[in-house]
């Protein structure tokens, strides 16, 4: 995973702007790096931000509509 796919063009319009994509994906990278801390240190390829973007970006997280 790498966070050039989904492409940041394609995030900001799931997430409405750049400002709340930043913050999703920021709040969500942070949940998943504590909840599976063992997964991501045995798997150094796999980042936190690039799983966050890729839930974004497959409709697992759902960004607010404001």
């Amino acid at each position: 995973m790498s966070l050039n796919v989904p492409s940041i063009d394609n995030l900001i319009k799931v997430a409405g702007n750049k400002y709340a994509l930043s913050v999703l994906v920021a709040k969500r990278a942070k949940e998943i790096s504590i909840s599976r801390a063992d997964y991501f240190f045995e798997n150094r390829k796999a980042k936190p931000v690039s799983v966050a973007a890729e839930e974004i970006f497959n409709g697992i997280i759902k960004a607010p509509k404001f």
